[in-house]
């Protein structure tokens, strides 16, 4: 004689009510909760993913107010040595070659920026330069992200223009 388990097994879709027997039909005939978790967990990975995309377009916003409110000179310099080393900091940690170089740009300007032996040349040459590897980053970009960051490469741009009058 079969045990209860096997006769459950055996009897499937016949001894679901409707409401399981559509949900198995939809499941591919699945009546495991393990597609279930799987997909649980893919959501979860993809909200994680949306809320570090958020706090990083919220950063990148933060970054081009501090341009956009004009003379970069006014920006307290530890202030802006943070900001700096943060993003950084996050560049560097990149898979993608073109980031870890602006990485390694912004690693040269803040330790430009700290040894408080700065030239307005020198440091109008980093801007410049760095100006032209965001706005080159910026065409490979998400959709979400391309305006932004052509808008910083730009506000780099003209940050050097500003130190080189």
């Amino acid at each position: 004689m079969a045990s209860k388990e096997e006769t459950k097994g055996k009897q499937g879709f016949a001894s679901m009510d409707e409401d399981k027997r559509k949900a198995a039909a939809s499941k591919g005939g699945k009546t495991s909760s393990k597609s279930d978790d799987t997909a649980s967990t893919d959501s979860k990975s993809s909200k994680a993913a949306a809320e570090v995309e958020d706090d990083d377009s919220e950063d990148l916003d933060a970054l081009l107010d501090a341009f956009e409110e004009g003379d970069l000179t006014a920006i307290d310099l530890e202030q802006a040595t943070e900001m700096i080393e943060e993003w950084q900091e996050t560049l560097s940690e990149s898979k993608e070659s073109e980031l870890k170089a602006i990485g390694s740009s912004l690693k040269k300007l803040s330790k430009s920026l700290s040894s408080g032996k700065a030239k307005a040349e020198d440091l109008a040459e980093l801007l410049t330069h760095l100006g032209e590897q965001v706005d080159e980053s910026a065409n490979n970009a998400d959709r979400g992200y391309k305006t932004k960051l052509h808008t910083l490469g730009r506000a780099f741009k003209k940050a050097a223009k500003s130190l080189e009058e």
